[in-house]
């Protein structure tokens, strides 16, 4: 038996030996991981709230002595504003005036109505909107990465 067991020792010794890590792990406290992934997530939240989320109060468009209401849209990096509000039952004209050389920005699109229109840097070009429905109407460049909404409201509500 001391036999067996000295053949074992000695094929143990001679067993190869697995490559060390590069690296070393540092086991780190459960509450600093909780941290962490907190932190990241946050992160997220706010990276999504910034590129998809609404900011800013919506803008309202003022009528002139004919009665059509009027608004002028900064393109900038984005809409400014980027949330505008009209009256129903009244036309609107919106002026893109386009600052920002980006070709995303050369066109604003209007789904709900159908219309796109080119916008030329450095000019003012004006979308004449007829007398429209109360709704909420999204509106958005070419490449559908910089949004806006239109919200038409109930003039007696």
């Amino acid at each position: 038996m001391a036999d067996s067991l000295q053949v074992a020792a000695v094929l143990h010794r001679s067993a190869p030996l697995a490559p060390a890590p590069l690296w070393r792990t540092l086991h780190q406290p459960l509450a600093l991981q909780l941290v962490v992934v907190a932190g990241g997530l946050a992160l997220i939240a706010a990276e999504l709230w910034w590129f998809l989320g609404r900011h800013g109060l919506a803008v309202a468009a003022h009528a002139d002595e004919a009665g059509v209401q009027e608004i002028t849209i900064t393109v900038d990096g984005g809409y400014l504003p980027s949330k505008i509000q009209a009256l129903a039952g009244r036309p609107l004209r919106l002026a893109f005036h386009r600052l920002d050389p980006s070709g995303c920005l050369a066109q604003v699109i209007f789904p709900d109505f159908h219309k796109t229109l080119d916008l030329p840097l450095g000019d003012t070009t004006s979308l004449e909107l007829p007398p429209t429905p109360a709704g909420v109407y999204p509106f958005h460049c070419g490449m559908a990465m910089v949004r806006g909404v239109l919200e038409v409201v109930d003039p007696a509500a």
